[in-house]
């Protein structure tokens, strides 16, 4: 008995971990402890896979020299359906880093704040490792990939898209995150009252959930609700402090956003007036074909034009960055650092998307937005450089230079080329 164990020591190993998965699966509570037994029993069937097409002495079932005797080659039909396994589980992370991340909120409610500290850091590196393997393999494959949320197909359900655009920007963002929360933890403990660091936790790991919807949605109404959903936990994360200077730069930072969010509400629902669609790249071929007839310009830029203003304000591009420097300057390190560094770039990424994929890059360069953004963007990088140069206060003059690459980015925008 033992030295046929011995001898089949992969089929062994993998029965093994399929048993231990499975009883995880089984008669564990905790639904991260039943998501890592399903992993362990991936693992299992995939190792039982490999090891039964295995045959000792035979190459890889790649045609070599020549030589086409099924007997020089292992069998390929098990490594196909190992490979199949890992492609279709590599096309969930999207989705799994965005529902870990909605269930990582509630549970640090309950812990206490170093605790929370510590699932955030260990949870945060758990979301790089999911990026950046969406990444490899988008760069890998040369294809992206779509997940539809549901029971509906397109036209009429909600996707998630993953391409290397995508991948790259999710991958930066949580390394982002990560610093901005091992860099402010120390002046994190001296700001906030104890009782709260745990809530503060909270709010960043469904910021982050919102952030990663809205790197990955397909559909143009989820980026609405998702801007909501980061609106409120950005002040949230300002408000924490309790001191009288953040709660006027949170009610300051609400009411603009909210002006911002209802601007791009409205640009969306006159854009699904237009075409009918929701989903990006069906909007996109909509607007094509209308954008055919010079009839039809003003209207979509009238409904491109107000998406675009929402979405400015948001994002504090001149003249809306009035609110930067109270917003930035009171919060708490770690507060002003996701603000600037994610958040506003979150707003971003957003309209880029909307522009490449739900409008198209030859309607966009027919509307005058973008000459309009030109020349905002370049007031914004000449205004925001000059005030950041007379500020007395380090925090202002990051504020200000916040508000200028913030112009930087909307100015290639504009120009819209290739280089831009």
């Amino acid at each position: 008995m033992l030295e046929t164990l011995l001898i089949n020591y992969e089929e062994a190993a993998a029965i093994i971990l399929f048993g231990i998965g499975f009883t995880t699966l089984l008669f564990q509570r905790n639904l991260i402890k039943k998501l890592i037994g399903m992993n362990i029993m991936d693992t299992g069937v995939f190792l039982f896979l490999a090891s039964m097409g295995y045959i000792s002495g035979r190459k890889a079932p790649i045609i070599t020299n020549g030589v086409t005797d099924m007997e020089a080659y292992i069998n390929p039909v098990p490594a196909g359906l190992v490979l199949t396994g890992i492609v279709v589980f590599i096309c969930n992370f999207p989705l799994f880093t965005i529902v870990f991340s909605l269930f990582s909120g509630p549970l640090c409610m309950m812990l206490r704040g170093r605790a929370a500290k510590y699932y955030t850091i260990i949870y945060e590196c758990v979301l790089i490792i999911l990026c950046g393997t969406v990444l490899w393999y988008t760069i890998s494959s040369g294809q992206p990939f779509t997940y539809s949320m549901g029971e509906f197909s397109a036209p009429w359900g909600n996707e998630i898209r993953a391409g290397v655009l995508e991948g790259l920007t999710a991958f930066l963002f949580m390394i982002v995150m990560l610093c901005s929360v091992l860099g402010g933890w120390r002046f994190l403990s001296m700001d906030l009252d104890n009782s709260k660091i745990n809530l503060y936790f909270t709010l960043i790991n469904l910021m982050t959930a919102a952030l990663l919807s809205l790197v990955w949605t397909n559909d143009i109404f989820s980026g609405y609700v998702f801007l909501e959903i980061t609106t409120l936990t950005s002040c949230g994360i300002l408000i924490v402090r309790e001191i009288g200077r953040t709660t006027l730069a949170a009610v300051r930072y609400m009411i603009l956003n909210l002006l911002g969010s209802g601007l791009f509400l409205l640009g969306v629902v006159l854009l699904y007036d237009i075409t009918g669609h929701l989903l990006m790249m069906n909007m996109k071929a909509a607007l094509t074909e209308l954008a055919a007839d010079p009839a039809n310009i003003p209207v979509i830029s009238l409904a491109v034009g107000i998406l675009t203003i929402g979405l400015a304000i948001k994002s504090g591009l001149f003249p809306f960055h009035f609110w930067m420097p109270d917003t930035y300057g009171w919060a708490t390190p770690t507060s002003a650092s996701v603000l600037s560094s994610l958040v506003s770039k979150g707003y971003i990424f957003l309209l880029i998307k909307i522009y490449w994929r739900a409008v198209g890059l030859d309607v966009i360069r027919a509307l005058p937005v973008s000459k309009i953004l030109f020349v905002l963007g370049l007031c914004g990088m000449v205004f925001g450089s000059v005030s950041a140069l007379r500020a007395n206060n380090i925090n202002r003059m990051v504020a200000f230079s916040s508000a200028a690459q913030i112009g930087y980015i909307y100015m290639g925008i504009g120009i819209g080329g290739m280089a831009g």
